[in-house]
């Protein structure tokens, strides 16, 4: 059997672009609904709750562009040990952090980069530079990447995610970036040179250089020419001038450390880890594994209250390109529609000699029957009121909006008496029309509060 690979970062990140990008030009129109007079147990991601999105929606509104953006998870400089971004690794973790709006990607995490410190080291100084790479007094070094925006509704209110904008990274493609030295492995190892620089040899790139941190151990009584030194670190001294795809590190070592046994040089070579950027794919959003979608769905009060008169939803979904019944897009990038009932809204009233409605044979939830036809067909009142001559307005959620016909009689759960419909409006929306992209429970209620807004955040991964 061949084998199964699950790890595609790339491709993640590409999908997850792509569609982002999709809806930023328009060519992917998003809405989403609130519904549901009543709490559901069936599970949100099931097929079951999916084929009763139409019937749950009480209205659908546009998704406007700026409500969608590609992040990754946000990570907050504090008081801890973080990771440094690793070319040779695919489970990196923690390597990047945020601080004042900025975000900068961890390159170095201790003084001298040894394996030894690698992730013990608790970051203390805060980063500030806004260009370039810095390091600071507690070892930590960074490199500045992007701002995030300060208005922005994502950095605004939320803590757990950030955008990340479609940025190339060209000025530090095939760079030098990566650093780490194994010091136990040449503990014993003295070379007899100091804080010897080493230029990075490469068929493609030029200009990088390392630098092997290094502390005396001769006598103070040996002469400069024969002292001892043992290599306590590494460092970066230049990144590099052009980009490299190869490098030839033993070369590297041992046309600069002449004086030195090529056994040594060897054990020097194998303590050693140095790592290039991608000449091709360094990016902001590969680099910091941008493979999430945020979509952040507003509707306030005024929103609600123009289409429809429920008050009270237990749950939110979004949907791609709904339709009418003419399989016409309802919503596009330049209708001016931005948001439409999906209730059945019915004005019923005395039938022949009986008794008119009243608000409590209405009340909330109440299921609704029709009595003058075979068809199946069980609705639950979403909202009622008194529009004056013993009529009642009512909203009813049901799975076929086309049930009710102007001369129907029905009858409520709470009592015998019958009623006569003597006005429907009917959605536009074709039935089950959409993609239906992400369903939810909700708890949301507007009340008498007109300045209340429904917000909620949904992460799609890739």
């Amino acid at each position: 059997m061949p084998s199964v690979s699950t790890g595609s970062i790339n491709l993640s990140v590409k999908n997850a672009s792509e569609f982002v990008n999709t809806v930023k030009s328009g060519a992917r129109i998003l809405s989403f609904y609130l519904g549901s007079i009543d709490s559901s147990t069936i599970p949100s991601d099931s097929e079951s709750r999916r084929n009763k999105v139409y019937e749950e929606a009480s209205f659908f509104k546009k998704i406007e562009k700026s409500e969608v953006d590609l992040v990754t998870k946000k990570i907050s400089f504090g008081s801890t040990a973080y990771q440094t971004w690793n070319s040779y690794t695919d489970t990196l973790n923690n390597f990047y952090i945020t601080v004042n709006n900025n975000v900068y990607l961890v390159i170095g995490n201790s003084t001298f980069n040894t394996t030894q410190e690698n992730e013990k080291i608790i970051a203390t100084t805060t980063p500030t530079h806004t260009s370039g790479i810095q390091k600071y007094s507690d070892g930590y070094e960074y490199l500045y990447l992007y701002t995030l925006p300060a208005t922005s509704r994502i950095t605004t209110t939320n803590n757990l995610w950030m955008s990340v904008p479609d940025l190339d990274l060209s000025q530090y493609k095939g760079k030098l970036l990566y650093k780490k030295i194994d010091i136990n492995s040449i503990s014993d190892v003295s070379i007899s040179y100091k804080n010897p620089e080493i230029p990075i040899l490469s068929d493609t790139g030029s200009g990088a250089k390392i630098k092997l941190l290094t502390q005396v151990i001769s006598s103070p009584d040996v002469t400069i020419s024969n002292k001892k030194y043992k290599i306590i670190g590494i460092e970066v001294t230049n990144i590099g001038t052009t980009g490299y795809r190869d490098f030839d590190l033993l070369s590297s070592l041992t046309a600069t450390l002449g004086r030195e046994t090529s056994a040594n040089i060897s054990r020097i070579y194998n303590a050693i880890s140095i790592g290039f950027s991608s000449n091709e794919q360094f990016d902001m959003r590969n680099l910091l594994q941008a493979k999430y979608a945020l979509i952040t769905l507003v509707a306030n009060s005024s929103d609600i209250s123009s289409v429809i008169e429920q008050t009270s939803f237990n749950s939110f979904g979004i949907v791609e390109d709904i339709t009418d019944e003419s399989n016409v897009k309802i919503f596009t990038e330049s209708s001016p529609t931005k948001i439409i009932s999906n209730n059945v809204k019915i004005t019923t009233g005395a039938y022949l000699l009986g008794s008119t409605p009243t608000s409590s044979e209405f009340e909330i939830k109440t299921a609704i029957t029709l009595q003058n036809k075979s068809k199946y067909q069980k609705g639950k009142v979403a909202s009622q009121r008194f529009s004056g001559g013993g009529s009642l307005i009512a909203e009813i959620e049901v799975s076929d909006k086309n049930s009710y016909e102007v001369g129907d009689t029905i009858k409520t759960a709470k009592s015998d008496n019958v009623f006569l419909i003597n006005s429907v409006t009917k959605p536009t929306t074709k039935p089950f029309s959409g993609n239906v992209l992400h369903i939810s429970n909700a708890n949301f209620t507007l009340g008498t509060d007109s300045t209340k807004t429904f917000v909620a955040q949904v992460i799609e991964k890739f």
